[in-house]
């Protein structure tokens, strides 16, 4: 199992969750607004649109098109009730969530009107929500590998958020410049802009951010051959996130540390963190039990433990086949299924899988070369 199977570009997206911090709810009361007198709001408008940013929230991982009409009678009962924070976030959010659907061109429309939002704030600071108007204008540039435009959008909003004095911007930001750089190739500037995370979550104590910040340290020493650093900052990881209890990051360390065994040919000690990666996987999501099977196997498969590694393989090959995925990682897998077949003794099913490699392989240089022109048009 090779690290291309670790996503080393981690969405760290700003989205919906900022917005329940941020939109307030108010004593029952008529709020006239600044710049339209005779308007007004009540702290039951606030609410309802403050519920539905909720709601949208909650179930945006596993179904984005309710998430989209919650967020569209959001943004409709703001227009009527003459609220421009929830117009603004309404237009934002859909901005982000259609990224996700990688609609690119409805994402982009969302965003750059959200940003005409920013001046007309009552409850919320411009500077923030400008901020983070920066920060989400990047996702469908980063989506479409557009990695100079997204890197400007990023760079001018963590300007911003220095000279706004908004630390936990400041951090958020310059990780996700990391984390483009990394997906450009660019890892010393990654590293570098990691560096700036690290010191002002130091500087701040904000110790939630460094579990982040040192799992992307550990991807990007890794991806220059650093295998003593890797192992240095997702220990550092997994140490913080084990005294936080921060799942997510905790499961990207020990995925980081199950790799770096795997590598070095250490699978009794891989098979531990795979494990523990496991457990805190629990039910999951398909692609986690794929990896984690497939990691599984590959350790098995070390040890000529052919049963065993056969057994998850085709764990992580059900996964494959029920989600109908086509991606770098699903392709590597089956060239890893073909080897695995030859050195069990199953030449024909060797020969199978290996073939399958090479047709998904084609196709993805094609959707590659694909790509490198849309770039190529979006820039010219």
């Amino acid at each position: 199992m090779k690290l291309q199977f670790i996503s080393c570009y981690k969405h760290t997206v700003i989205i919906i969750w900022l917005l329940l911090d941020t939109i307030p709810i108010f004593p029952q009361q008529q709020l006239v607004l600044p710049f339209e007198k005779g308007k007004s709001i009540t702290s039951a408008d606030t609410a309802y649109v403050h519920g539905l940013f909720a709601q949208a929230d909650k179930i945006r991982g596993y179904n984005i098109d309710s998430t989209i009409v919650l967020l569209k009678t959001a943004q409709a009962y703001s227009l009527k009730a003459n609220y421009p924070d929830g117009i603004g976030w309404s237009l934002l959010s859909l901005g982000i969530v259609y990224a996700d659907k990688e609609d690119h061109k409805k994402s982009l429309a969302y965003l750059k009107t959200a940003g005409t939002y920013s001046k007309k704030m009552i409850f919320m600071k411009k500077e923030r929500f400008t901020v983070l108007w920066y920060a989400n204008m990047a996702i469908p540039y980063v989506q479409r590998a557009l990695y100079d435009s997204a890197l400007m959008y990023l760079i001018k909003g963590a300007e911003l958020a220095i000279a706004s004095r908004d630390t936990l911007m400041s951090i958020s930001l310059n990780n996700r410049i990391a984390a483009t750089w990394n997906n450009n190739g660019q890892y010393k500037n990654a590293i570098y802009y990691l560096k700036k995370a690290e010191q002002l979550s130091l500087a701040k104590k904000e110790k939630r951010f460094l579990p982040d910040i040192y799992n992307n340290f550990a991807i990007n020493h890794w991806a220059m051959g650093d295998t003593f650093q890797l192992y240095f900052y997702a220990n550092k990881a997994l140490e913080i996130t084990e005294q936080i209890e921060y799942r997510s990051e905790q499961k990207m360390a020990t995925v980081l540390l199950a790799n770096y065994y795997l590598a070095l040919q250490h699978p009794d000690s891989a098979i531990i963190y795979l494990e523990k990666e496991q457990k805190l996987v629990g039910k999951g999501i398909p692609k986690d039990h794929f990896h984690i099977n497939w990691g599984f196997s590959d350790a098995y498969h070390q040890l000529k433990q052919y049963d065993l590694a056969l057994k998850h393989a085709l764990k992580a090959l059900n996964v494959v086949e029920k989600t109908k995925a086509n991606s770098n990682s699903y392709t590597s897998f089956y060239q890893y299924l073909a080897k695995l077949y030859n050195d069990i003794g199953n030449y024909r099913n060797a020969y199978t899988f290996q073939l399958k490699y090479s047709q998904m392989n084609d196709s993805i240089n094609k959707a590659e070369r694909n790509l490198a022109i849309d770039r190529l048009e979006a820039q010219y």
